[in-house]
């Protein structure tokens, strides 16, 4: 249907080109059509893909951007979870969640590339550090003082934390952004919740 309609379009380009007074075949015509087509199915084929950032660009020190805003955030992560709980029972879960999810002021994170071997990231929440090579699970304290099996697992700039613990799950994405700063969106999974608590934070570089 499609070579049908480029037949007759060519058809009428040639009758103007002739009453203008120029000559030229409809094969020649049909023959730059076909060209034409096919360089631009060619682009398309060949369009560069989306830069991904290198997973060194998650390397650095970072400072909390808002450190009040981040605040208010969690509360508000946390109070849409505890919903679903007893009026009675949200107050002690609730001071109990905001400890774990106090924000941290400052980042840290290196990597260590090993030939042959999975590379090492290393992350400082604070003063607290977490390491773990890529893709190796290892015991150890999470950011919230936790006694946690830990997982790293490295994408592009995006490393994704995965602290197992008995009262449930802890994720961390943390992203290097094209703009320097550092993304940290955080989910937090408890067995004693039908909500998973879901916020995000920014961080500045600064070194």
């Amino acid at each position: 249907m499609t070579d049908v309609r480029t037949y007759f379009r060519v058809i009428a380009y040639a009758s103007l080109l002739s009453s203008a007074g120029a000559t030229v075949s409809v094969p020649q015509l049909a023959g730059q059509q076909a060209e034409q087509a096919a360089d631009e199915t060619n682009q398309e084929i060949t369009a560069a893909p989306a830069r991904q950032e290198p997973a060194s660009s998650l390397q650095g020190r970072y400072r909390l951007k808002s450190p009040a805003n981040a605040g208010s955030t969690i509360r508000t992560a946390i109070d849409r979870a505890l919903q679903s709980l007893p009026i009675m029972s949200r107050p002690m879960a609730r001071a109990r969640l905001l400890r774990s999810c106090t924000p941290h002021r400052r980042l840290r994170i290196k990597i260590d590339d090993h030939s042959g071997g999975s590379s090492l990231v290393q992350v400082w929440f604070d003063a607290h550090a977490v390491n773990a090579r890529v893709g190796t699970s290892r015991t150890q304290r999470s950011p919230a003082g936790e006694r946690a099996r830990v997982l790293h697992e490295l994408s592009g700039a995006t490393l994704t934390q995965t602290f197992e613990t008995i009262h449930g799950t802890r994720i961390h994405t943390l992203r290097a952004t094209p703009s320097g700063q550092l993304e940290l969106r955080v989910r937090l999974k408890n067995k004693h919740l039908k909500r998973d608590i879901r916020y995000s934070l920014t961080y500045d570089r600064v070194a």
